[in-house]
């Protein structure tokens, strides 16, 4: 709970942050799917989540930093996070992420799996699609904006800037089979998902 309200304090200080859409999100279960541009994304998008909400969430974070020094371990521990590889063992980091949402737990997802180079979305990777092809509980699109000019990828600080996280309208797999385009449902479902995302970015 320290830790919380520490980053929530030096959010709002350092960036102004604030959210949009916050409307949007009820006591249901979701699972939340930010844009990702910024190592400061993770600690802008649980600044603007209220406590309760982050205290029953894990994190979907990348098993390459998770345990390769005690810091990292203590953080991704502490959040709650699961090990995921978006580019091999996709069924097992699958299994972590249902294992959450069996659990009645919120999940945290970066579906592009990794750092925008020049701030465009990338391709959603197919995990997503997977997951909530499976377990059809509610999304919530996240676009993260500002934390790009804040800390771009490759700087070794931050600097002082504005931050805004956008929530989108909750939305269910079957609304994204609809919109989406790929050959299967899952394809689909994580390019219905990109789409809502763009639209959030494109001030949608």
């Amino acid at each position: 709970k320290v830790l919380y309200w520490t980053n929530r304090s030096l959010m709002r200080s350092i960036f102004d942050i604030s959210a949009e859409g916050l409307e949007n999100i009820t006591d249901s279960q979701y699972v939340f799917t930010p844009n990702h541009s910024s190592y400061l994304d993770a600690f802008a998008l649980a600044a603007m989540l209220d406590y309760e909400r982050l205290k029953h969430s894990h994190w979907a974070g990348w098993a390459g930093i998770a345990f390769n020094n005690p810091w990292n371990t203590f953080i991704y521990k502490l959040a709650r996070a699961v090990p995921i590889e978006a580019k091999q063992a996709l069924h097992a980091s699958l299994a972590y992420g249902a294992s959450v949402l069996k659990g009645g737990k919120n999940l945290i997802w970066f579906p592009e799996g990794d750092r925008t180079m020049d701030g465009e979305l990338l391709p959603f990777k197919a995990g997503i699609g997977m997951l909530l092809d499976k377990y059809r509980v509610g999304v919530i699109p996240v676009c993260i904006k500002g934390t790009r000019e804040a800390m771009p990828p490759r700087a070794a600080w931050f600097k002082p800037g504005k931050i805004v996280v956008k929530f989108g309208s909750e939305v269910f797999a079957e609304d994204l089979v609809r919109t989406g385009e790929g050959k299967s449902d899952y394809e689909k479902i994580a390019s219905g998902l990109r789409m809502r995302v763009q639209e959030l970015k494109d001030g949608n």
